[in-house]
């Protein structure tokens, strides 16, 4: 069995690929009750539920394009608006907090008086 703490470590998905895959070879030449204990290890170690997991093991494990790109989440008006903020050399971007601005560009130093 594993520590743990492996549970508590994030995998990324190429990760958790490269894994299943080496755990594949080892779930299909074993007895039933042995890919009961395979099973449980690769749901500690990857978080996914057990019957994803028995899918995934019967798959041939290849990573797929999608097969629909994501949409625009804004429209037109907020790329607009971000294209002129881009070019505005007096803000900070990232450095501030939202709680910390009066009002949009200022700091809250110069708003309070």
């Amino acid at each position: 069995m594993l520590p743990r703490d492996y549970a508590t470590k994030k995998m990324t998905i190429q990760m958790r690929f490269e894994y299943l895959k080496l755990m594949q070879e080892r779930y299909r030449h074993c007895g039933k009750a042995m890919r009961g204990e395979l099973l449980d290890e690769m749901q500690q170690m990857t978080g996914l539920h057990r019957k994803t997991l028995i899918q995934r093991m019967a798959s041939d494990m290849r990573r797929r394009p999608r097969r629909k790109q994501r949409g625009r989440r804004y429209g037109i008006e907020v790329d607009d608006a971000l294209r002129v903020d881009r070019r505005e050399p007096g803000l900070h971007r990232g450095r501030t907090s939202a709680a910390g601005l009066g009002t949009y560009g200022t700091s809250s130093a110069d708003t309070v008086s």
